[in-house]
């Protein structure tokens, strides 16, 4: 359950969340479950303050379609971005939301614990 009250992004940042909540939830598997999907809705509308369901629901298909399409260049560059635009310690509460995606399902795959490593290194 998430605690922390919502912020309201600029489109930009949601969308790279997005992605990058697809990135372990769809990339590392070619898989995306039930739980997963709903786990990434919830997390984006808590970051979705004053955005209309429609609005999540375009930023979460836009970031399906190119989480399907990304390879590992593309995460690297949204972790970038991210790492940048996000206020100081908000890249933890980024960090416990990809282990809600992850978990969503009922496990988290070693090839989904990789890349939130690889996130939670490039943040530092």
């Amino acid at each position: 359950m998430l605690t922390d009250a919502p912020l309201a992004l600029r489109t930009e940042h949601l969308r790279d969340l997005a992605l990058l909540y697809y990135a372990v939830a769809y990339q590392t598997d070619r898989w995306l479950s039930s739980g997963e999907e709903v786990a990434v809705h919830r997390i984006l509308r808590a970051w979705s303050a004053g955005r209309t369901p429609d609005e999540i629901d375009r930023n979460v298909q836009a970031a399906l379609w190119a989480a399907r399409a990304a390879g590992p260049s593309p995460v690297e560059a949204v972790v970038d971005r991210l790492k940048r635009a996000l206020p100081p310690g908000l890249g933890r509460r980024v960090l416990a939301d990809l282990a809600r995606v992850a978990q969503a399902d009922g496990f988290c795959s070693a090839a989904e614990a990789t890349v939130i490593a690889r996130i939670r290194a490039a943040w530092g």
